[in-house]
């Protein structure tokens, strides 16, 4: 449990997901500038949790609030709130684009302006440049990078329209143990940096630090 005032807060959340698999009641809090994992193995409903977390989810039950606001009453107002970085097949990077091709089409997603958006990623991705596990050069094509890199490039674009919350999906998938270690690193800075929650699903816990 966080030592801080959470942001997210889940109560009797209840989730049906394509395929009939039901996320049964669950309670979930998440505090601002922290990572909080939801350890499940794949297939159990995970990614339907995290678009629920995030507003994006019909047929979602129980009390979901992002601070004061309450998803049931205010589903505009909290959807703002909230930032879908990665999930499953439904929200991911289009591979075939260079890096600052995905910062443009993530502005215009999120509707922002193209020079606020580049501002914005230039200022995140300062966050995490001493990581040498992690490069994302503009020329460099998406499909190109490796999955440490692709993973908080996620999180980044995510984070380019200003949110409270923001959800990744299946964060370790793929990374090696250090690789494992270097992301949760990265979003702990950029949570810390942003001052917001970022909730991820994963099939193991965060490997402890070295």
């Amino acid at each position: 449990m966080s030592r801080q005032e959470p942001v997210l807060r889940a109560r009797g959340l209840r989730v049906q997901a394509p395929g009939g698999t039901v996320v049964q009641p669950t309670d979930l809090d998440a505090a601002s500038g922290e990572v909080t994992l939801v350890v499940a193995p794949k297939g159990s409903g995970r990614t339907s949790l995290l678009l629920a977390l995030a507003g994006r989810m019909s047929g979602t039950e129980g009390d979901l609030r992002i601070g004061d606001v309450s998803l049931t009453h205010d589903r505009r107002h909290y959807r703002q709130l909230a930032s879908v970085a990665r999930a499953g097949v439904f929200v991911d990077l289009e591979p075939q684009l260079l890096v600052r091709e995905a910062v443009v089409e993530r502005t215009l997603t999120d509707n922002l302006k193209t020079v606020a958006g580049e501002w914005r990623f230039a200022q995140l991705a300062l966050e995490v440049r001493d990581d040498p596990l992690i490069s994302m050069p503009g020329d460099a094509l998406v499909d190109s990078l490796d999955e440490a890199t692709t993973t908080v490039l996620t999180a980044i674009l995510a984070m380019l329209r200003p949110a409270r919350l923001v959800v990744l999906d299946d964060v370790d998938a793929r990374l090696t143990v250090d690789q494992w270690r270097s992301v949760h690193a990265a979003l702990t800075r950029l949570a810390r940096y942003e001052n917001c929650a970022i909730v991820c699903t994963s099939s193991t816990p965060a490997p402890q630090e070295t």
